[in-house]
């Protein structure tokens, strides 16, 4: 804070006379000047956490967005629905070799903050990945297993990328990871894992904000990190295996070996004239 000479207020664009404040615009990580009314105003815009005092656009949940910003933002269900669909086919190309993700009985919608946060708190159902803007629900429809991903409304198209990529992660690991590894696995590492993909996923497309934010959300608690130096050390295969089969809850930081250390899996039993399923 201090006394301002020809500066305008990014919100109200005019002329700071006295008293200039600075904002970061959490957008383009930029240092904004504002003025002290401006300072002052009730709402700030949910993206970029500036100020809004005219021309913005008022969510149903009530995060309100900035005219800047709203532009850059997903709201329609069916442009939604565009866009992770082709995320999927790009998912499956890149890693064909290595993973076969859900198809037919994954659904997608966008869901507002509200209904996403209560979505959290219903008790008595299998819910994954509770996390600020994704959620997978499991549930049964005529004996099969259905994956009910929400995505959440009003976030810019890189965004819906890459949350699109981890909720298809979590629906991989719940469909390939065996029930005793699942019971043993940390929450971190699943998150971790996740994670990973969505970050090879941004590296492969170029997007390079999605790829910054995936690297400062903490969400993981280091564990992202862990797996994209294991990724370059061992390569991806390693990694499907440990989530298989690995000994450890964790990637450990002072040994990513352990990542090669992995339980005996229960051998198949096959009848005379048949062969083991390679799966």
């Amino acid at each position: 804070m201090g006394v301002a000479a020809a500066e305008y207020c990014a919100v109200c664009k005019k002329e700071i006379r006295v008293t200039l404040y600075t904002w970061e615009d959490k957008v383009t990580h930029t240092k904004r000047f504002l003025c002290a009314d401006c300072v002052e105003l009730p709402g700030n815009c949910y993206l970029c956490s500036l100020p809004v005092l005219k021309d913005f656009t008022t969510l149903p949940d009530g995060r309100v967005i900035c005219k800047r910003d709203v532009s850059a933002v997903i709201l329609d269900d069916t442009q939604a629905a565009q866009i992770c669909a082709k995320v999927k086919e790009d998912l499956d190309r890149q890693f064909s070799r290595f993973l076969a993700l859900p198809d037919t009985n994954v659904t997608i919608q966008l869901m507002d903050r509200v209904k996403l946060q209560e979505l959290f708190m219903i008790i008595g159902k299998d819910y994954r990945c509770p996390n600020a803007v994704g959620c997978t629900e499991t549930k049964t429809n005529n004996s099969q297993r259905v994956f009910e991903i929400s995505i959440l409304s009003g976030q810019p198209q890189e965004e819906v990328m890459t949350t699109c990529v981890h909720e298809f992660a979590h629906t991989w690991i719940i469909e390939n990871v065996p029930p005793a590894r699942a019971r043993t696995i940390g929450k971190d590492a699943v998150e971790g894992f996740c994670e990973l993909l969505s970050y090879l996923f941004a590296e492969q497309q170029g997007l390079a904000t999605g790829k910054s934010n995936l690297l400062a959300n903490p969400y993981s608690r280091g564990q992202v990190h862990l797996f994209i130096a294991a990724n370059r050390q061992y390569g991806f295969a390693d990694i499907v295996d440990w989530m298989k089969s690995g000994e450890d809850p964790l990637l450990v930081r002072e040994d990513l070996g352990r990542l090669r250390r992995l339980e005996e899996l229960p051998k198949t039993k096959t009848t005379p004239g048949t062969k083991p399923n390679p799966n």
